[in-house]
């Protein structure tokens, strides 16, 4: 029987093969995570919900679009329940939802759901936020499919905008403190915060394996936000 310090181990290892595309494997690494939290915490817990959300990516990865929204739905449910409704913490699975109705043509869903996306990200980061712009870009692809090209056309630039606006700013950065990952010092570029931590800093590349190197589901802030000059000293 896996014991459950196990647990978020065995999700890891169906991250990796999610992302070599080795989605069976993927699924069977997610579910024995996914007991463990039911057997350890019950049905649903949040603590199964990151789980939950990644089964509904795998089976979207599949082309499995009924399965992918159960499960996204499922995971919302839990994220909705524990931090009330559109928290940050929701934002990824609702996010995956809005590319479940893209994917199925039910475009109305769709910007429903990209919409709620990004009214959670202007609400945390500010309006047009890096984070923005895939969203804003996967708005225009939805305006382009249904021949409304003046409105993908405004989404495009829009979100052209602000990943050519975020490139050149974010390369002039130079904080005043180090990376706790790879202790860059100072660190450049952008900056991540731990909301939960009293001083604990990270550099984008160790951002993306902080599953590795920080307590799971710590929140982050991003430095900077684009409401926030280039020149101001952080």
């Amino acid at each position: 029987m896996d014991h459950l310090n196990s647990a978020d181990t065995i999700n890891n290892l169906g991250n990796v093969y999610n992302s070599q595309g080795k989605y069976s494997e993927a699924i069977s690494y997610y579910e024995r995570a996914l007991a463990i939290y039911n057997r350890e915490f019950g049905v649903d817990h949040i603590k199964s919900a990151n789980t939950i959300n990644n089964l509904g990516n795998v089976y979207f990865h599949q082309g499995k679009y009924n399965e992918a929204r159960s499960y996204c739905e499922r995971a919302l449910k839990i994220y909705d329940r524990e931090f009330g409704k559109d928290h940050i913490m929701s934002a990824n699975t609702i996010n995956s939802l809005s590319s479940v109705y893209d994917s199925q043509g039910n475009y109305n869903k769709a910007v429903s759901y990209y919409e709620r996306v990004l009214k959670i990200y202007d609400r945390e980061f500010g309006v047009d936020h890096i984070k923005s712009a895939n969203v804003i870009n996967s708005l225009g692809n939805i305006y382009y499919s249904q021949g409304k090209y003046r409105e993908a056309v405004t989404l495009y630039e829009r979100a052209l905008g602000i990943s050519n606006r975020n490139v050149k700013s974010v390369q002039l950065l130079v904080h005043n403190a180090y990376c706790d990952g790879c202790s860059a010092n100072p660190l450049t570029g952008y900056r991540y915060k731990c909301r939960d931590c009293k001083d604990y800093d990270l550099c984008m590349v160790c951002f993306n394996q902080c599953v590795k190197l920080h307590e799971s589901g710590h929140l982050f802030v991003q430095i900077p936000s684009n409401s926030w000059k280039v020149s101001l000293e952080l």
